[in-house]
C-alpha cells in the first residue's frame, strides 16, 4: 500500500494543519512529539508546520485543479502564513471555488505509521451550505478488488459535514475494494462538540490494523 495524504476542504475555513508522521524506526530525538503514546521505536519521519509564506511544493501538489462537481478547484483558495494553512471556499462570478492538496509520493510514501494533524473547522454549520471537509489517506491501488492488505484502503481520519437533523458533526471511515459494485466500508459518526477551536486528529496504521 502506498498511501497519499489528501486534504479536501470545500469550506470557508481555517485549517491549521500541523502534520506529523511517525514511523517504526530506530529511535532518535524527534523534532516534535506525537500527541499520543506510540509503540516503541517510532520517531518523527515527516512533518510540515507551514511556517513559510507559501506552500512547500517539494512536499505538496495541488490536486485535481479545474472543475470538480459544482465547484472549481483552484490554487488561489489555498494560502499559508504564521504557521497556518488555510483552505477556503468562495463564490465569484456565480462560480463556487475551493482548494484541494495532496502530498507528493517522494515526500510521503509509506505503508505504516502514525499520522496526525491539528485542525479547526470554521464556517457555516448549516448543512445547506454544502460544506464537506476531510483529512484522509488513500492507496493509489484502492480500485483493485481483492487483497485489501496489498491494494490498500481509503482512510478518512476525519470528515466534517454538518447535519443539524441528527446532530452529527464528524465522521471516520474506511473504504476498500474500489468504489464500484464491490465497494465496502465501515464508518462511525460523532456528536462530540468538536467544532470550536483546534483539535488533533490522527490514525495509527500497523500490520495489525488501525
Amino acid at each position: 500500500m502506498i498511501p497519499y495524504l489528501f486534504l479536501f476542504l470545500p469550506a470557508e475555513a481555517v485549517f491549521y494543519f500541523l502534520l506529523h508522521l511517525f514511523l517504526g524506526a530506530p529511535p532518535h530525538p524527534p523534532a516534535a512529539q506525537a500527541s499520543v503514546s506510540l509503540p516503541s521505536g517510532y520517531a518523527l519521519s515527516w512533518n510540515d508546520e507551514f511556517d513559510g509564506s507559501s506552500l512547500d511544493m517539494e512536499k505538496w501538489s495541488y490536486r485535481q485543479t479545474g472543475p470538480r462537481h459544482n465547484a472549481l478547484n483552484t490554487p488561489e483558495a489555498i494560502s499559508t502564513g504564521n504557521g497556518i494553512l488555510s483552505i477556503r471556499t468562495y463564490t465569484e462570478n456565480g462560480k463556487h471555488h475551493t482548494g484541494m492538496i495532496a502530498t507528493k509520493k517522494k515526500s510521503l510514501n509509506r505503508t505504516y505509521g502514525f499520522y496526525e494533524a491539528s485542525i479547526e473547522f470554521a464556517g457555516d454549520r448549516n448543512a445547506s451550505s454544502g460544506m464537506w471537509s476531510a483529512f484522509w489517506l488513500q492507496s493509489d491501488t484502492i480500485s483493485t478488488v481483492g487483497n485489501t492488505g496489498k491494494y490498500g484502503t481509503e482512510i478518512d481520519i476525519v470528515e466534517y459535514r454538518p447535519n443539524p437533523s441528527n446532530g452529527y458533526e464528524t465522521n471516520q471511515a474506511i473504504h476498500y475494494h474500489g468504489y464500484g459494485e464491490h465497494h465496502k466500508s465501515a464508518a462511525k459518526q460523532h456528536k462530540t462538540g468538536l467544532l470550536e477551536g483546534y483539535h488533533t486528529y490522527g490514525v495509527l496504521r500497523t500490520a495489525g490494523g488501525y
